[in-house]
């Protein structure tokens, strides 16, 4: 309970977004909005709102400044979506878009709402820095693109650790070969340098870690 004068906590939200089909007609994707009450049950926040896209590729958020962001693409090529979700109701307000930088299927955002990774070529990732006032992309990360290997070949899949400090990447360089790879990220201007690579036999579609970082 807040004191007198002190604001409330925000108000937790889950979000969920997914695709109408409706015959002949382009299909529509949308988002819903639930509040999170204290015994984990979802409370829908209002009307279901639509995107101006033709496909949502990944959905992340910034809790500290209470960003999301839709990867996306639509007639007029990939893009990055940024919306405000209001403290009190859940709603989403636009606040604008970044385009022109490839697309958005496979993202890291840095804990810090600061930086954004993204693949973006053939064993390198390369690193975004965020104005934290707009959500909006500013441009590439000093030293941007990060590369480790000469080998070839995709980026899978990213993810940040929860103290900013690192960075995974799974890497696919043959078929059925891929590399879990390791960067320490410098959390005052968010370059990340390659530590160390770990070979396993089959593909990593998906990465997690604790919240101590260690397993």
């Amino acid at each position: 309970s807040p004191a007198a004068g002190e604001a409330p906590p925000a108000r937790p939200f889950l979000l969920a977004t997914g695709e109408t089909f409706s015959g002949a007609a382009p299909s529509q994707w949308w988002v819903d909005g639930y509040a999170i009450e204290s015994d984990g049950r979802l409370v829908p926040t209002g009307p279901r709102q639509f995107l101006p896209v033709d496909s949502v590729q990944s959905v992340f958020s910034d809790t500290q400044r209470r960003f999301v962001y839709f990867g996306s693409s639509s007639s007029s090529g990939a893009q990055l979506l940024t919306y405000e979700i209001a403290t009190g109701s859940g709603a989403l307000k636009p606040l604008g878009r970044s385009t022109g930088l490839g697309g958005w299927s496979r993202v890291a955002l840095h804990p810090s709402g600061r930086f954004l990774y993204k693949p973006t070529g053939s064993f390198e990732v390369t690193g975004y820095e965020i104005d934290t006032k707009t959500g909006l992309v500013v441009g590439p990360l000093p030293g941007s693109p990060f590369r480790w290997s000469a080998r070839g070949g995709n980026v899978v899949t990213l993810q940040a650790a929860p103290s900013g400090r690192f960075l995974w990447a799974t890497a696919l360089w043959v078929y059925k070969s891929q590399s879990l790879v390791s960067f320490r990220v410098d959390p005052s201007s968010g370059t990340a340098t390659f530590s160390g690579d770990q070979d396993v036999l089959e593909p990593a579609d998906n990465l997690a870690v604790d919240a101590h970082e260690r397993f």
